[in-house]
């Protein structure tokens, strides 16, 4: 069995895993909106930018050092 077989079976088996977990959990929106604090969403969302603002910093740092030992 080559490797795509396997990808599409294992890929239909989670389909059908989650459409039967989407069924059973059907509910209005206010039961699925009161088990989530948006003050959390929005502190992680904040903290996710943070993180890939200080990844850009470092980058743009390690190429201006590099840049400057190349002169």
């Amino acid at each position: 069995m080559n490797l795509k077989k396997i990808a599409r079976r294992t890929g239909v088996a989670f389909l059908a895993i989650s459409a039967a977990a989407q069924a059973s959990a059907a509910g209005t929106l206010a039961d699925l909106t009161t088990g989530v604090s948006f003050a959390d969403v929005a502190t992680a969302v904040i903290a996710v930018a943070g993180t890939l603002i200080a990844l850009n910093v470092t980058v743009k740092g390690a190429k201006q050092v590099i840049h400057f030992i190349g002169k």
